[in-house]
């Protein structure tokens, strides 16, 4: 039984490990979305082609987050939810820009239990 704990405890922060790594991946291509597509909408076909390209991109990294199931739309308001480039417009996006004091920030509904 102790070794069956032992491995259900080494799995889990792998795990985890991999799943910080993705975060903060998600993370770094979400604020490049923010920054590129968001504050400085596309005006250009080309820049509208970029922020297709970087926004399709972080939706990869979102769904390798979110990997154990599909990504969901947002039930919360978005800030952002005017741009088509909106970075919380999954569930997903409230885990990886969820803090409050910071900018871009993906407002979540608490979890009612």
């Amino acid at each position: 039984m102790k070794k069956l704990i032992l491995i259900i405890l080494v799995q889990s922060s792998f795990a985890s490990a991999v799943n910080e790594v993705l975060l903060v991946s998600a993370k770094g291509a979400g604020e490049l979305v923010y920054n590129s597509c968001i504050l400085n909408p596309p005006v250009t076909d080309a820049q509208k082609e970029s922020c297709n390209s970087i926004y399709s991109k972080y939706v990869e990294i979102l769904q390798l987050v979110n990997t154990s199931s599909p990504l969901l739309i947002s039930k919360t308001p978005s800030a952002y939810g005017w741009s088509p480039y909106d970075i919380c417009r999954f569930e997903v996006g409230g885990l990886v820009f969820s803090k409050q004091n910071q900018i871009p920030y993906c407002q979540t509904l608490p979890i009612n239990m």
